[in-house]
């Protein structure tokens, strides 16, 4: 597998977590700027546990969006190292196997 494919796990989940932190982040200023048309409904399904916008209710809401994005990432990335070193193998046996031949297709 060549290293321009794969995705380093501890990089890759941090830029998750950080970005999915940072939407919410986004999202919970669009709240308090536009509350008529603010999320606080959809707060309660997403966030387990909250009821509505406060300074005690907005940290427990990063640390939980950072650990979705951690969580995603964690399944995801693995799956898609693998797919790509499989992929890669296939084309170096392929490469192998039919020799000058991929170079016209």
């Amino acid at each position: 597998m060549t290293e321009a494919n794969r995705i380093s796990l501890p990089w890759g989940t941090f830029f998750a977590g950080a970005s999915l932190a940072g939407a919410y982040i986004l999202c919970v200023v669009l709240d308090i700027l536009f509350p008529s048309v603010g999320m606080k409904v959809g707060w309660g399904t997403l966030l387990p546990g909250f009821t509505r916008l406060t300074p005690t209710t907005f940290i427990p809401g990063l640390v939980e969006t950072f650990l979705i994005g951690v969580l995603f990432a964690v399944t995801i990335i693995p799956i898609y190292n693998f797919y790509f070193s499989l992929r890669d193998r296939l084309e170096e046996i392929q490469a192998l196997r039919y020799g000058d031949r991929l170079k016209y297709i």
